[in-house]
């Protein structure tokens, strides 16, 4: 994806992010795939793993291999998230 945004910049990920979804609702599985693994390394590499753009991406490439017929899960949509934030124990405990 070239133009005047250029391939790094978020807007460009999104795009071609949806033209991937468009190809997955399209029948377009493998194409789709190519695209999705494009982006999701790009997220990965401009946002970081733990970006929700990224973590979209991630299921995706997910879905679009489940509708390939991949049923083993290949390493890049298995990603272990960071703990980015403490949550603290007051919103966790029950109240009776």
């Amino acid at each position: 994806m070239t133009g005047i945004l250029g391939d790094d910049h978020p807007n460009a990920l999104t795009a071609c992010g949806n033209l991937a979804t468009s190809y997955t609702q399209a029948g377009r599985t493998d194409e789709a795939i190519v695209l999705e693994e494009r982006v999701l390394a790009d997220s990965e590499r401009i946002l970081g793993d733990d970006h929700p753009d990224t973590l979209t991406a991630r299921a995706n490439l997910a879905v679009s291999y489940w509708q390939a017929g991949v049923r083993t899960v290949p390493s890049t949509c298995c990603v272990p998230l960071r703990r980015t934030r403490t949550v603290s124990s007051a919103l966790c405990t029950r109240t009776p």
